[in-house]
């Protein structure tokens, strides 16, 4: 008489353990659906407004919001730009990158006068003569201010180059650490120096001056080359020279879908932020991402107070140096303290991962619990 009290009592154990289990992988779905992050070039491309989005590191991934560059290309299309040229050493573009072959560069006239900055990312390779990148108006001549592995790069590794056409070259040797592998290049031609930097760091200043009366000063542009007939040598993966345009730009995000009608409450940026630079940020939230009556709320502190479904950002870039610009790297909106992070979110009515993630988790415990009853009620019968 004992066993089928005990069978019921195992069976309401089942019922209550299978409860339990469904709740926890809900949990767990929605607090995976809420770990993203928003820092991509996808990401930021999906938004409007009269910013630039450019790579912002050597990996073809990251993202950043910054003020349009005079010139500036992520080569992430099949064709080179209107503004951009190669010659015919066989210059190709592939993977988001451009594998320089002879000669490649911004087109000419115009040149430009200093000052400028010109940044880059690029690889080069060890042992390969004549890989240069940086500014001159023909890069197999002087004038030139450039990154170069110059005519014995086995014995001098690479070289920040300086040279006026005037004054014998200022170089700099810089060592064999560089090469093989992606780095960010920056070059800043001001009037009487060049300041050359790698991955943030200065290696060298030149003391020296470029005029040409003939072109009002105007005497160089961004330039890059590797020998025709080594094959692939110098890649290069995204290019900006300065100045960049007046400030200010706005930048709006995409509508960021949550799945379900939540309450934001805190809004964090990763910022690179020169000096005389600034930023600012609002925010606005939807029902339906179609009605935004609640209109923007300027973000003063990590703090938010929002409620919809849906949200977006806005950003406000200034510059009071136009050879610097502020860089948007990363946005991350938290939601009831849970982190919810922009990638990953649709921007239409698609089902969301928020929602996938719940479905997951309903199987996943629904699974579960029929399991435990299938598994009580056989030992029930056995009894």
């Amino acid at each position: 008489m004992t066993a089928p009290r005990t069978s019921s009592k195992h069976l309401t154990i089942a019922i209550r353990l299978g409860i339990v289990l469904t709740l926890c992988c809900v949990f767990v779905g929605v607090a995976l659906a809420a770990s993203l992050t928003d820092s991509t070039i996808d990401n930021f491309s999906q938004g409007t407004g009269d910013c630039f989005v450019s790579q912002a590191d050597t990996g073809q991934v990251n993202g950043a919001v910054i003020l349009s560059p005079t010139r500036a290309q992520n080569f992430s299309g099949p064709i080179l730009p209107g503004d951009w040229y190669s010659d015919t050493g066989g210059s190709f573009l592939g993977g988001g990158n451009l594998y320089v072959i002879g000669k490649a560069g911004t087109w000419h006239p115009p040149f430009f006068a200093p000052s400028r900055t010109l940044e880059f990312a690029a690889s080069f390779v060890t042992n390969t003569q004549f890989q240069d990148g940086g500014f001159s108006q023909f890069i197999e001549s002087s004038p030139y201010a450039i990154f170069s592995t110059g005519a014995q790069p086995e014995v001098t590794g690479l070289r920040a180059r300086s040279n006026n056409a005037v004054e014998p070259e200022i170089n700099t040797n810089l060592g064999f650490g560089y090469f093989d592998a992606p780095h960010l290049y920056r070059i800043e031609w001001q009037l009487d120096r060049v300041n050359y930097f790698i991955d943030g760091v200065q290696v060298a200043t030149h003391t020296i001056q470029f005029t040409d009366t003939l072109n009002a000063h105007d005497t160089m542009r961004p330039t890059f080359e590797s020998v025709a007939g080594a094959g692939i040598s110098l890649t290069l993966n995204w290019a900006r020279m300065s100045d960049y345009a007046p400030s200010p730009c706005t930048f709006t995000s995409r509508a960021i879908d949550a799945g379900v009608s939540t309450s934001w409450t805190n809004f964090t940026t990763t910022l690179d932020q020169p000096p005389g630079t600034s930023s600012s940020f609002e925010v606005r939230g939807s029902p339906d991402g179609i009605d935004w009556s609640s209109g923007w709320q300027a973000v003063t502190s990590n703090i938010i107070n929002l409620n919809g479904r849906y949200v977006q950002y806005r950003a406000t870039l200034t510059t009071t140096d136009p050879l610097m610009t502020p860089q948007l790297l990363n946005v991350t909106i938290e939601n009831n303290a849970t982190a919810v992070e922009l990638q990953s979110f649709s921007a239409g009515a698609a089902t969301s991962d928020t929602t996938r993630w719940l479905i997951a988790g309903l199987a996943l415990g629904s699974l579960l619990f029929g399991l435990s009853t299938i598994y009580l009620i056989k030992r029930r019968k056995q009894i």
